[in-house]
């Protein structure tokens, strides 16, 4: 239990936590109606809400300003967690998530394929 004024990096990380779960239980849902497409779209939130989760257990220099900004209710874009993963893991594991970035965004944004 979360006090509601609390705005520790535990209470963001477990509601992020929280909401991925959630929406991971209505992909499976939506899949189970062969309702893949939706299914797809709300996935790339799940890994969103899973990356910005990540973030805020990080000690990145800007961590408490981003985290302050969310509690303040605006969005944190993903470049952010791309930019921290980016300084701290290395090129090879950037390319994965813009890799992975990209093709969820094909999910979301139509092409012809």
């Amino acid at each position: 239990m979360y006090p509601r004024d609390d705005r520790t990096d535990q209470k963001a990380i477990w509601m992020l936590f929280v909401d991925g779960i959630e929406t991971i239980n209505d992909c499976l849902e939506l899949i189970d109606t062969k309702q893949h497409r939706l299914a797809c779209r709300l996935f790339r939130d799940v890994v969103e809400a899973i990356d910005l989760a990540t973030y805020f257990s990080s000690s990145d220099k800007d961590k408490e300003k981003n985290l302050k900004s969310w509690y303040d209710n605006k969005v944190i874009p993903n470049r952010v967690f791309r930019n921290y993963v980016s300084n701290t893991a290395g090129e090879t594991v950037a390319q994965a998530y813009r890799n992975l970035y990209r093709d969820l965004s094909k999910l979301n944004h139509r092409t012809y394929r």
